[in-house]
């Protein structure tokens, strides 16, 4: 919140823009006294402003050929709306793990992209078994052609299918499941796969 044309304002006047300041200052007397790495995240109040921010600063420092200190440079990025959109996706996660049904996504080449707990759960196969496997050649039971689950997949790329299937397990056994389907998008709203939520 300080006016760049300006060059009057001092270190004490930046440090109470930062709750804490203890903290940061200390870190700024490491590096100029002990030569310690200076990579910090925390919160600032821009001057004049009620909303906070989150930075991450890194610093460095150069001396003297006799190393005495003679300026400290470094980077301060605001990464307040990256800390937001980390915080939705932990609690997007969070509701995801409560629901009581599995949740898979996967690309277009049928390739399992996420797998949560109860997925686990329903079909027994473990996430680090799961990602990364064609959930077709997973998940398909005898009685089930994979011919048909690839139907149900096609039927996918419209945007939205539901029904019932009997869906194999790592058992070898079959277990029949609901399961409610509709695009996976990107950031740019573009369709790369599909979200399906099974139920027993």
């Amino acid at each position: 919140g300080f006016d760049t044309e300006l060059f009057d304002f001092t270190v004490d006047e930046v440090e109470e823009c930062i709750p804490e300041r203890e903290r940061v200052h200390q870190a700024l007397i490491d590096l100029i006294q002990e030569d310690k790495e200076y990579k910090l995240e925390f919160e600032i109040y821009p001057m004049n402003s009620v909303e906070s921010k989150i930075i991450w600063s890194i610093a460095d420092i150069d001396r003297d050929k006799n190393g005495v200190p003679l300026v400290v440079y470094g980077v301060i990025q605001d990464i307040t709306e990256r800390k937001q959109i980390e915080k939705e996706i932990r609690y997007q996660a969070s509701l995801i793990e409560q629901v009581d049904s599995a949740i898979i996504t996967i690309n277009f080449d049928n390739i399992i992209l996420s797998w949560n707990d109860h997925a686990e759960r329903l079909y027994q196969w473990k996430r680090n078994e799961a990602i990364g496997k064609n959930i077709i050649e997973l998940l398909g039971a005898n009685e089930l052609k994979k011919e048909t689950l690839q139907n149900f997949v096609d039927l996918n790329r419209d945007g939205h299918w539901e029904g019932d299937y009997a869906v194999k397990r790592k058992d070898s056994t079959s277990i029949p499941v609901h399961i409610i389907n509709t695009y996976l998008k990107d950031d740019r709203g573009e369709n790369i796969g599909f979200i399906g939520v099974s139920t027993d």
